[in-house]
């Protein structure tokens, strides 16, 4: 009977210690139907944000209860609900602080991959190859060239510019896009980016950003064009003013040599 009652007690002490080292329930982030989640360890390390089914320092997230904001942790075929605790503390931070990680450069690339940058990118500058054209051919009308070298001259400024985007373009951007985010943004930070993006919200805003670049540049070119005739009356006044002031100048006297004797 004593040992039974030892056994009981030695088992009860272990599930509660495993409850009890349970990561907590830190952050919840929504996106539409879509839940993501960041947990802190007893020992102050705290994840990415996690979905559904991802796992964390030995626990499993099973799921999530949106009406009573319970979160199902699986430890070794037990499940337990956890909630949110606002005031829950990391390593690094004090109560309420918020998560502040330096991040990596495989953060950066984690975000850019779900972003599906060098698609995205590449289409942004086809949209700029095709908004230049119309532009460069408005700022050569007025110059006052033969129709043959004027079509010449679009026609260089166009390839400078094409092989500008092309360079651009390429997986040096991406490299060099990555450096700047894992220096600018957080870890924390990035994995929320990455996370949205791999959202259906964050894929649409992706595919259908070059859309939105189109329509900016739509907007953008009138008013360039509009800015173009003037900085030219500007410049021209600008020209005949500085000639204006040159000719006001006082006119330096001339030397000239002594008569030879």
């Amino acid at each position: 009977m004593k040992l039974r009652l030892l056994l009981l007690a030695f088992l009860t002490a272990v599930a509660l210690r495993a409850a009890g080292s349970l990561p907590v329930f830190n952050a919840l982030m929504t996106m539409g139907k879509e839940h993501r989640f960041v947990l802190v360890s007893e020992t102050g390390k705290a994840s990415a944000w996690l979905k559904v089914g991802a796992a964390f320092e030995g626990v499993t997230i099973k799921g999530y209860d949106e009406a009573s904001g319970g979160l199902d942790l699986e430890r070794e075929g037990q499940v337990t609900r956890v909630r949110l605790v606002a005031d829950a503390a990391t390593k690094d931070s004090g109560p309420g602080a918020t998560l502040s990680t330096p991040a990596t450069l495989a953060d950066a690339e984690q975000v850019l991959q779900a972003m599906r940058f060098e698609e995205m990118f590449a289409k942004i500058m086809d949209q700029q190859k095709k908004s230049m054209a119309p532009m460069m051919q408005r700022m050569t009308a007025g110059v006052k060239l033969p129709d043959e070298d004027r079509a010449k001259m679009v026609a260089i400024q166009q390839k400078v510019m094409n092989e500008l985007f092309d360079s651009m373009a390429g997986p040096e951007m991406k490299a060099a896009v990555a450096e700047i985010y894992s220096s600018v943004f957080s870890k924390e930070e990035l994995a929320s980016q990455a996370a949205f993006y791999s959202t259906p919200a964050g894929q649409a805003m992706t595919s259908k950003q070059p859309q939105v670049q189109e329509k900016m540049m739509q907007v953008m070119m009138p008013k360039m064009a509009e800015i173009g005739p003037k900085m030219q009356a500007a410049m021209k006044a600008f020209g005949e003013e500085m000639k204006a002031k040159q000719g006001a100048l006082p006119v330096a006297p001339t030397l000239t040599s002594p008569p030879n004797p």
